[in-house]
């Protein structure tokens, strides 16, 4: 049975959905390289598909900076449908707003490394969360004090998206304190760097072929140019900003995933039995969809970063739904079972974050009334 046209059913143009199937071209075996062992993803899927990808123009194409974001949402939903998996449409977008962050941040001495990066040649991983205490700034113990010009680093990291396979990690640690407030600057480092050692290493798919893992910073140094940004304010300007540019960003794949959903159930099974289903998972899956597209183009315009809390709140509520539409059909869909694992775990990242913000959201309402 075909597979419907993907441009009946979400609002990214022709072109961007023509665009990104261009990159994909040849790569039949794709998904299945995409996750292979983690022992072998280096040889197989980085060596044989990331790096052609970006040589291609897959990052390069798509940076926010010549395109705006809503063309970066339109095509990661793309990815995610054309692909059946949103985990590697996730490490796309988790990779661009790695880049942004260096283009922003970063001095002219790190250019080469953002082009490795660009071009597939490297992976840039970020380190914010510490073990048994997430991303939560009044708990992260990880510290880096200035030294005879290098910031020594030292303190543990978790839960690394790509930090298996990255060459640079984008490091959060507490450079002073003011009173109780604790003081976050971001800090480059190389994966070769001394003091600097990756363990525990686990691959879950749904986050992308890269997998994720902890890192061991002792006595770790940088080179001052290495501080990204101005010092003491990377909780707001970088870890706060991405967390919610992520969330929104997300929502495009995670949309994608829906859609391909709903092609793994009309492959598999008949149709007259599906009309309702699928019909249910659409909608929502186009809901979204159109959030995460407006989320998108919010991030455009908006300066400062806007709070997008019930658009993202409101997808993911829409995604739960989705989800339990999809579940009686699992023995009966191949492919099915991977695509609601995976967007499952899309759909709850961040999530203490986002209970945060609409707890504050409620605040400030109530206190209003």
């Amino acid at each position: 049975m075909p597979k419907p046209d993907i441009r009946m059913f979400h609002t990214p143009s022709h072109s961007i959905y023509d665009n990104v199937a261009r990159y994909f071209s040849g790569f039949t075996t794709l998904r299945h390289a995409a996750h292979t062992r983690p022992d072998q993803a280096r040889t197989t899927f980085f060596r044989d598909y990331w790096q052609p990808l970006c040589e291609r123009g897959l990052l390069r194409d798509f940076s926010p900076a010549a395109g705006g974001y809503a063309k970066v949402a339109g095509a990661a939903l793309a990815i995610a449908r054309n692909c059946a998996d949103p985990g590697l449409a996730a490490m796309w977008l988790g990779q661009l707003l790695k880049v942004g962050l260096l283009q922003s941040y970063a001095g002219p001495e790190w250019q080469p490394a953002i082009a490795d990066i660009l071009d597939g040649r490297s992976l840039c991983a970020l380190a914010i969360s510490e073990p048994g205490v997430g991303a939560h700034p009044k708990h992260m113990k990880c510290t880096a004090r200035l030294e005879n010009g290098e910031y020594i680093i030292d303190g543990d990291k978790a839960y690394v998206s790509d930090g298996p396979f990255a060459d640079w990690f984008i490091v959060l640690a507490i450079t002073g304190q003011h009173g109780k407030l604790k003081q976050y600057s971001a800090l480059l480092a190389h994966s070769a760097q001394n003091g600097l050692r990756i363990s525990g290493v686990s691959h879950q798919r749904a986050l992308g072929p890269g997998g994720h893992c902890n890192l061991v910073l002792d006595n770790c140094r940088v080179p001052h140019s290495a501080l990204l940004g101005d010092p003491g304010n990377a909780d707001i300007t970088i870890s706060r900003t991405l967390r919610t540019f992520e969330d929104a960003l997300l929502l495009a794949p995670i949309a994608g995933a829906l859609f391909a959903a709903a092609d793994a159930l009309s492959a598999s099974i008949d149709q007259a039995s599906l009309v309702e289903s699928v019909g249910q998972i659409l909608c929502r899956a186009e809901s979204v969809a159109q959030l995460g597209i407006l989320s998108a183009k919010l991030l455009d315009q908006s300066t400062p970063t806007p709070d997008l809390t019930p658009f993202i709140v409101g997808a993911r509520s829409l995604v739960s739904e989705a989800l339990d539409l999809l579940e009686p059909w699992l023995a009966d869909a191949c492919q099915l079972d991977d695509l609601i694992q995976a967007i499952k775990t899309l759909n709850g990242i961040g999530a203490g974050a986002t209970r945060a913000r609409v707890n504050t959201l409620a605040h400030n309402y109530l206190s209003q009334r």
